[in-house]
């Protein structure tokens, strides 16, 4: 079963405008000359107003401390979970309880993200959509590329590398 990127790609996405958000915030960098390398300069290429810029910036303002809340949450269950697990006497409800208490902290961060992600995308105009498909399918196509170069590595042995057979 092949893993499917598109809600990593979404929560990439919703964290590069979060990130182009906070940048935005302290203005451009001392030099002038952009965005941090390697980061997409979203608010440009979607070519967002100043009061979109603003709306995004509240947004963020305002549900960044409810994310927090839900990811200390679900780390507090995760951590729960782990000690249950790992208890010297297995006791199968305490793990089961622990385990639909990550369980609901996990769907509690998803549900704060997208709902974050879905009242980013309300202030996007129908063509700054179009637009941020573009970009979000180059960078799909970009980290698919990388993907593929990562395993060839991998299954390539170094040079004056000899293979070695399996121990079993």
């Amino acid at each position: 079963m092949s893993k499917k990127p598109f809600p990593v790609l979404f929560i990439f996405i919703v964290l590069a405008f979060f990130a182009v958000g906070v940048t935005a915030q302290d203005g451009p960098p001392p030099d002038g000359n952009g965005p941090a390398e390697g980061r997409p300069d979203l608010f440009s290429q979607l070519g967002l107003s100043p009061e979109q810029i603003g709306q995004i910036r509240r947004i963020n303002a305002d549900r960044k401390p409810v994310m927090q809340e839900a990811q200390r949450r679900m780390r507090e269950a995760n951590r729960a979970l782990d000690v249950a697990i790992y208890a010297d006497a297995v006791n199968e409800g305490a793990v089961q309880t622990r385990l639909a208490e990550f369980q609901g902290a996990q769907a509690a961060v998803v549900k704060e993200r997208f709902t974050s992600e879905l009242l980013v995308r309300k202030v996007l105009t129908l063509e700054q959509l179009v637009k941020f498909r573009e970009i979000r399918s180059r960078f799909t196509q970009a980290r698919e590329n990388l993907q593929k170069q990562q395993r060839e590595r991998r299954r390539r042995p170094g040079p004056g590398a000899r293979r070695q057979p399996p121990n079993f």
